[in-house]
């Protein structure tokens, strides 16, 4: 202890350096008294440890520990108004540096200062003791923000597992969600798949399925094919040919119509690209309704997306860029299988015994334009107005469809019986004029034919067309079953005409044509336990 600056040292190799320095030098000799350096008695000398925050001083090191351990430490070492400089363990402030609050300055070894205004001195030893425990603590505090937000995460997801079983429980259930980092992704050709999903019979001697049980079911399988693509990190982009783009494509579609009149049964689902669609886009899919040929559209996004192609068709393999040496420039698919993902099979390629193989064709620059609905009328084409030029005189929008019942030589065109219902769906979407052709069969020349003509909008129906119930009522009431007609060809007839005012009553209003189709049952299916399956359509 130095009697003359009044300051101590902890060792005596320190207070040597002390006596020895020139601010001692300098008061010794302004000193009318002897310097005199002791050790204090216990009475005056202060404990070794000491807390700057709390101003608690500790004989050991065990003890100081136990303090800053303590309750009433924490509490002020928490307090936002206690100012506490942590210094980087094992660097030594400059001599006479702020380290702490209240200014407290740090011991040097060489000297030390006089005039403190705080109770205590400290040696740097001592501040980095302290130092180093409030960093400590401060890792501590960390450590529990990170178990605090975890522990809100794992509440969060319980809460979301609980609300998921309460909708499964309701039947309300949504898609699977599965997040990656970027899925791979497939533009679908649909329909070339419709057999994978809907029950389609291609020989005359098997019985067709009830179909609007068939919907029920393809609503099955559409979920588990969603789901297992998810689970794939695979992303379906779905299309569906909406349009006659060709006069190509028209001289196909005639023939397989004309081919299902001869026959005498329609094999495929009435409106299935409706159903079709609106089933995938309730399992979180993306459909595109194509305006143009439906393989040129699907070539032209995956070649903008990166994408792969999945289709049993061939003629992918005839497309080309200038700026690509592989033909195509994607990989095609021909088939999938599901398990607990799913997994896509090559494309075997085109058949080289093939009579006529496609002629190359190039990719299309930009990408064209298509609808997220199936709900618009097709425009005029150059090759249709070199057919028939006076026919579409002031004429812009045409509608084509085929025979819609599988029953195609009992009862004319579906679509014809339901004529005023369409017009008054035509006013209503501000188009006057329309070029209407179907598919039908002629019953006085007992033949087949297209039966062409131009109609005009009539708000007569337009009550109709937000009471579905009303319209097949009003225009199918009156039919009855033939006597060479089975049961369930029947029952399929009947669901021919509620899938045409359905579509047109989806169309007006905007309603989901499954919840319109829905509320149409055929009336013998009441009698059956499979109907409970037609509640698929919700989810």
């Amino acid at each position: 202890y130095c009697n003359i600056c009044k300051v101590e040292a902890p060792t005596q190799s320190q207070i040597d350096k002390h006596l020895n320095g020139k601010n001692h030098k300098s008061k010794l000799k302004g000193s009318l008294g002897s310097c005199n350096p002791k050790a204090p008695n216990l009475k005056e000398k202060s404990h070794q440890f000491y807390c700057n925050i709390c101003k608690v001083e500790a004989p050991t090191q065990s003890q100081i520990e136990m303090h800053l351990n303590g309750k009433n430490h924490k509490s002020k070492l928490n307090n936002p108004q206690v100012k506490v400089t942590i210094e980087t363990l094992g660097s030594q402030p400059g001599l006479g540096e702020e380290v702490e609050q209240g200014g407290d300055r740090l011991v040097e070894e060489g000297d030390i200062e006089v005039g403190e205004t705080v109770p205590r001195q400290r040696t740097f030893a001592q501040v980095l003791r302290e130092n180093n425990h409030t960093a400590i603590l401060a890792d501590q505090q960390e450590q529990r923000k990170r178990e605090q937000v975890a522990a809100q995460k794992k509440k969060e997801e319980n809460a979301a597992k609980a609300q998921a079983a309460q909708e499964r429980k309701k039947g309300t259930e949504k898609p699977t969600q599965y997040t990656h980092a970027r899925a791979r992704i497939v533009c679908m050709d649909l329909l070339n798949f419709a057999g994978s999903f809907f029950s389609i019979p291609y020989s005359m001697k098997k019985e067709l399925p009830l179909w609007q049980l068939d919907i029920a079911k393809a609503t099955k399988k559409a979920k588990a094919f969603a789901n297992a693509a998810r689970r794939a990190n695979i992303e379906i982009v779905g299309f569906i040919d909406k349009s006659i783009s060709t006069e190509e494509t028209q001289e196909k579609w005639k023939t397989r119509r004309l081919k299902e009149l001869r026959q005498g049964r329609r094999n495929v689902v009435t409106n299935m690209n409706l159903w079709f669609g609106e089933i995938m886009k309730k399992q979180g899919i993306k459909v595109h309704y194509s305006t143009i040929d439906c393989d040129d559209t699907i070539a032209a996004f995956a070649l903008h997306l990166g994408a792969d192609v999945l289709s049993q068709d061939q003629d992918y393999f005839r497309y080309f860029t200038d700026t690509s040496s592989t033909t195509p420039p994607f990989s095609v698919y021909s088939s999938f299988t599901l398990g607990k993902s799913l997994k896509l099979t090559p494309h075997p390629g085109p058949n080289p015994n093939r009579p006529k193989q496609p002629s190359k064709r190039k990719i299309l620059d930009t990408l064209p334009h298509t609808r997220d609905s199936p709900y618009f009328l097709d425009m005029t084409l150059p090759f249709q107005i070199t057919q028939c030029p006076e026919a579409w005189v002031n004429i812009d929008h045409c509608y084509t469809r085929g025979c819609a019942s599988n029953l195609t030589r009992l009862f004319p065109n579906t679509h014809i019986t339901a004529k005023p219902l369409r017009l008054a769906l035509y006013h209503k979407i501000g188009v006057a004029r329309v070029r209407e052709e179907f598919a039908t069969w002629n019953f006085q020349s007992d033949s087949p034919e297209f039966r062409e003509e131009t109609v005009e909008a009539d708000p007569a129906m337009l009550y109709l067309l937000d009471k579905p119930k009303d319209a097949v009522d009003h225009f199918f009431g009156g039919q009855k079953r033939p006597a060479n007609c089975s049961l369930s060809s029947w029952r399929n007839h009947q669901f021919s005409q509620r899938a045409v005012v359905a579509e047109l009553c989806s169309w007006a209003t905007g309603t989901s044509v499954l919840g319109i189709i829905k509320s149409l049952p055929v009336p013998e299916y009441d009698e059956y336990d499979e109907y409970d399956e037609y509640d698929e359509y919700d989810e």
